[in-house]
């Protein structure tokens, strides 16, 4: 019996090792021990606490991942928007577009300056009243001969024409050409003429309305393109007749004359103050008529040199002629494009 129970019992024994052999693989049996239950218990919860902190590794790996991507996106974006890009997505592509822009460089390398000069119809108005004999006419003529020397006689192109006017307005001839003018003559007539009234009105209106009618002239149609019109008008007293125009009318004919670059310059010579107050306020509304007084005959010839320097100056015509030199610079080098986001696979 006792040989046989031990006989039996190492079996027994041997399986209870079995048993703890097994436990240590991750087997069950059914015949375990107590002490095997704890053991196989113990390991399981070491192992899956192993593997519980092997998942939050590579979880925290892969979020790592995940926010250096959107870094590199987000560098990537606003590198494009600095240099105006456009962006397309597509599906698992990405394209980056690039605008620039070309700069043209202008430089200037030469500059021409050339005088040009504009035609001149220039008219003489002069006062030849009783009141104007004696010094008075003498300087008026001299004002005449200085003027056709300082810019009629110099340019072929220049036209000169004299009106008179004592009781009434007479055109001794209309603008003519330089080389047609008869200028002794002139001097003459107007020395001679002296005696009577004073049409000073009609004068002026007769004198600009003759220019309007010479430049409808197709005739004279590319002369008065290009023309500035003058008229220099001098005398000593007040209108008292005129037939033909009032001082209301000369106003507004002169406000409208009809003319491009008109110009008048009205000088009175011991004129009473009222009445150069009456025609400075009623005749000189527009920027391109003036008037002047001067108490002494003396004082006329500082007038001619002063008109006679705006009068040059209005003919005259610059034209620059100006050389550019357009280049591009050197092209820069082109920003380099959004880099794509990498993908991230997770197993």
């Amino acid at each position: 019996m006792s040989s046989s129970s031990r006989s039996f019992s190492r079996p027994r024994s041997s399986s209870r090792s079995s048993s703890r052999s097994s436990v240590g693989v991750g087997s069950h049996s059914s015949h375990s021990s107590h002490s095997s239950s704890s053991s196989k218990n113990n390991s399981a919860g070491r192992h899956s606490s192993n593997g519980n902190r092997n998942d939050h590794e590579v979880q925290a790996i892969q979020n790592q991942l995940m926010n250096m991507s959107l870094r590199d996106n987000q560098n990537s974006s606003s590198s494009v928007s600095r240099f105006h890009s456009q962006s397309n997505f597509g599906s698992g592509s990405h394209e980056s577009r690039i605008q620039t822009t070309t700069t043209t460089i202008e430089r200037v390398i030469d500059q021409h300056h050339q005088q040009q000069q504009r035609n001149l119809m220039f008219n003489f108005i002069v006062d030849t009243s009783g009141s104007m004999s004696g010094s008075k006419i003498s300087k008026a003529t001299q004002g005449l001969r200085f003027l056709f020397r300082e810019f009629i006689e110099p340019d072929p192109t220049s036209s000169i024409g004299v009106i008179t006017f004592g009781d009434t307005a007479r055109v001794l001839h209309r603008p003519m050409l330089s080389g047609r003018v008869q200028l002794d003559r002139d001097v003459d007539f107007i020395q001679n003429a002296t005696g009577g009234g004073t049409a000073l009105y009609d004068a002026i209106g007769d004198s600009v309305t003759t220019m309007k009618s010479l430049r409808k002239d197709p005739k004279h149609r590319e002369f008065h393109e290009n023309a500035v019109y003058e008229f220099f008008v001098l005398t000593d007293g007040e209108d008292n007749q005129s037939t033909r125009y009032t001082l209301d009318s000369l106003s507004q004919l002169l406000q409208h004359p009809g003319l491009p670059h008109f110009h008048m310059f009205i000088v009175g010579v011991g004129m009473n103050s009222n009445y150069s107050e009456q025609i400075s306020s009623t005749l000189c509304s527009s920027r391109n008529i003036r008037y002047v007084n001067v108490d002494h005959v003396s004082e006329l010839d500082g007038v001619f040199k002063n008109y006679s320097r705006e009068v040059k100056e209005r003919i005259q015509i610059t034209t620059t002629t100006v050389t550019i030199s357009r280049s591009r610079p050197r092209s820069a080098s082109r920003p380099r494009s959004a880099s794509r986001p990498r993908a991230i696979t997770q197993r």
